[in-house]
């Protein structure tokens, strides 16, 4: 591909961005983990020597109650599980209630089910 073809490429994406942040600002929020995770899946970049970088979604949340009477004000952070589903499985609508530690690689996870693949080593997690 050419610088050209290069600068058509990226002239038309931001021609067509508006619709594109509308089309995504439309879908269900498990659709755009989904889909989000899909790309971000295909940006793995491997070092020589076989170190891996990845990016993943996450989840920032401040609880002001809780902090207040743990004496901080850190934000909490953790890596957005990706929803394994069954067929008596639900999202939980109150938020990313559910948590739980990867086994395999330590990642502090959170979810809006009980039962996620770990974004970043893609093990199965059950969360509490």
């Amino acid at each position: 591909m050419s610088d050209v073809d290069d600068h058509r490429e990226a002239v038309f994406a931001a021609l067509n961005r508006p619709r594109l942040v509308e089309a995504l600002g439309r879908l269900s929020l498990p659709g755009l983990i989904d889909l989000l995770d899909e790309v971000l899946r295909s940006r793995t970049i491997t070092h020589d020597g076989g170190d891996e970088e990845r990016i993943v979604l996450a989840v920032a949340a401040w609880y002001p109650p809780r902090a207040k009477q743990e004496g901080s004000d850190e934000a909490y952070l953790a890596a957005l599980g990706l929803p394994d589903l069954g067929p008596n499985d639900r999202y939980y609508p109150s938020g990313f209630c559910q948590m739980g530690t990867c086994r395999t690689c330590r990642t502090e996870i959170v979810s809006d089910v009980k039962r996620v693949l770990c974004p970043v080593c893609r093990t199965p997690r059950s969360l509490t």
